[in-house]
């Protein structure tokens, strides 16, 4: 059940559904299979809570997604983790789509919206590409993983300084080195660690609640 309360990219609005039935609960999914799964579970586990049926869309594609998301109520919508441009996402498409929707949400509720765009490559020339890219398409926050490394991630920091940027950061990864029964480190102390590096907030593991929080000094 604990996989249920992320149910990445897969929840359109936490609210009622601006439809004629207003205790109408919307569930979107992308275009791969895990999310298909994950929006028929979440729909599962609402449905006893529910007047009446969830409404399940099912492969949405980025711009639908962050659109309802945002224009239902949320503030900001995230990429996944360990993104980084496969076949049936490359990154380019992923970001303005994303950003499209984004703008178009603003358009439509007046208020500031984002999305998390996430830079995560194999290369710091890559990571800087790609998050210049996310700039000019009038991005305001960027997204790394843990996994890229602490150099790489000092790297990304100072480049969002430069740039007037938010930093996110992704926790993927961090479960090797909590479960270590012999040596390892609290994520508490990793996020301390990931703020003096420069991260402006980060991700934390689940602990029977997810969070987006800035690290505690």
């Amino acid at each position: 059940m604990k996989r249920l309360a992320c149910l990445r990219c897969v929840l359109l609005s936490a609210r009622p559904a601006l439809a004629a039935d207003p205790g109408t609960l919307r569930i979107g999914s992308k275009r791969f299979t895990e999310s298909y799964i994950l929006a028929h579970l979440m729909a599962q586990v609402a449905r006893p809570a529910m007047a009446s049926a969830p409404e399940v869309r099912q492969g949405l594609g980025n711009t639908a997604i962050v659109y309802e998301a945002l224009r239902g109520g949320l503030d900001f919508t995230k990429d996944d983790e360990n993104i980084n441009s496969q076949p049936f996402m490359r990154w380019r498409d992923r970001y303005i789509h994303a950003m499209e929707a984004v703008q178009r949400a603003q358009a439509a509720t007046g208020e500031v919206k984002g999305h998390y765009l996430n830079v995560t490559a194999a290369t710091m020339e890559d990571m800087y590409e790609r998050a210049e890219f996310a700039k000019e398409l009038g991005s305001v926050i960027v997204m790394i993983d843990l996994v890229i490394g602490y150099t790489a991630i000092q790297s990304m920091a100072k480049w969002a300084r430069r740039n007037d940027m938010i930093l996110h950061l992704h926790r993927a990864g961090h479960s090797t080195y909590p479960r270590q029964k012999n040596h390892g480190a609290s994520f508490r102390a990793i996020a301390k660690g990931m703020r003096r590096a420069g991260v402006a907030s980060r991700r934390q593991p689940r602990s029977g609640r997810e969070a987006l929080s800035a690290p505690s000094a």
